[in-house]
């Protein structure tokens, strides 16, 4: 009897530490999770983060990834739900599209998200986003996926975003548009297509090029044009202004030597004859001797006052 109670009592401990250890949750660093009571077959509905954390007897973590979550719709992926994606341009050629994106649980919206979706989430979110992919390439012409490319995967990631987060309670933070494949034929008449534009483009810039140097040329020989006139009408007025100054200068000498002629008249007391014999004399007097030959006359008469003059 004894024993079988050491026993029961052993058995008892050991019940009632299970039990407490079970109490007991642990999240890893890369995990988040809901608080599952499977006795009243209930989820909380706060999100727990990393570590050990007491939720009680009868308690359990449903947990979820904290980190991103790839999905990928391409060659070298592993699941047979996310090959490359086929679907059809808007003017009816197939198209098929290599993608991928990434999404992360919400904390806040980690209950929300459960519930409406289950633990098969994953799953429904990879055939949603084939489906918002696929939907969307039907919205573009083919020549667009050569064309702009970068703006239809921009457009692409802005749906998956919004969707996303609207209806199925997660963040994409990222979104990747890898490759396009069309068919064979066509994928030539575009690139030929481009590599002819690419020559006109070519033709276009060198054409722009000499125009430019052809009009460069004509404003520098409309300006030298424009400096020679300036330098003719500056040579001009400098002539102009140097015959006004002599001119003037001619002037006020003619005056001055018309008063002192006036004055060496008056003394010849209005004799004009006299006083151009007077200037022959004075003429001959200041030119050197060695450069003089004078014939003289004997009929010059000067007044006797001549000597003091």
């Amino acid at each position: 009897m004894p024993q079988a109670l050491l026993v029961f009592f052993a058995l008892c401990a050991a019940s009632l530490v299970f039990v407490i250890y079970s109490a007991w949750g642990v999240l890893e660093p890369w995990e988040i999770g809901l608080d599952y009571n499977r006795i009243t077959q209930s989820i909380g509905d706060e999100a727990w983060g990393t570590g050990r954390h007491w939720i009680g007897i009868g308690h359990t973590f449903v947990k979820f990834p904290s980190t991103v979550v790839t999905v990928q719709f391409t060659h070298d992926s592993r699941d047979l739900l996310s090959g490359p994606l086929r679907s059809r341009t808007s003017d009816g050629l197939e198209v098929s599209l290599e993608l991928s994106f990434q999404y992360q649980l919400n904390d806040k919206q980690l209950y929300q998200m459960y519930t409406t979706f289950g633990p098969d989430y994953h799953e429904l979110f990879v055939r949603m986003g084939m489906d918002l992919l696929t939907v969307a390439a039907t919205k573009h012409v083919a020549r667009a996926f050569f064309v702009n490319r970068t703006m239809i995967g921009n457009m692409m990631e802005q749906t998956v975003k919004t969707h996303f987060r609207e209806h199925a309670f997660v963040d994409v933070p990222l979104f990747q548009f890898q490759a396009v494949s069309l068919p064979t034929d066509f994928e030539s008449a575009i690139k030929e297509t481009q590599v002819a534009e690419q020559k006109i483009k070519r033709m276009e810039a060198q054409q722009q090029m000499r125009i430019v140097e052809y009009e460069t040329e004509v404003i520098q020989a409309q300006r030298y044009v424009q400096v020679r006139k300036q330098e003719g009408t500056a040579f001009a007025e400098s002539i102009k202004l140097a015959n006004d100054a002599n001119v003037m200068s001619l002037n006020a000498s003619q005056i001055l030597a018309a008063s002192a002629f006036q004055q060496v008249l008056e003394l010849f007391k209005g004799d004009t004859a006299q006083m151009l014999k007077y200037m022959k004399v004075r003429a001959m007097r200041d030119h050197p001797s060695q450069n003089s030959i004078l014939g003289i006359k004997d009929d010059i008469d000067l007044q006797p006052n001549l000597a003091d003059i």
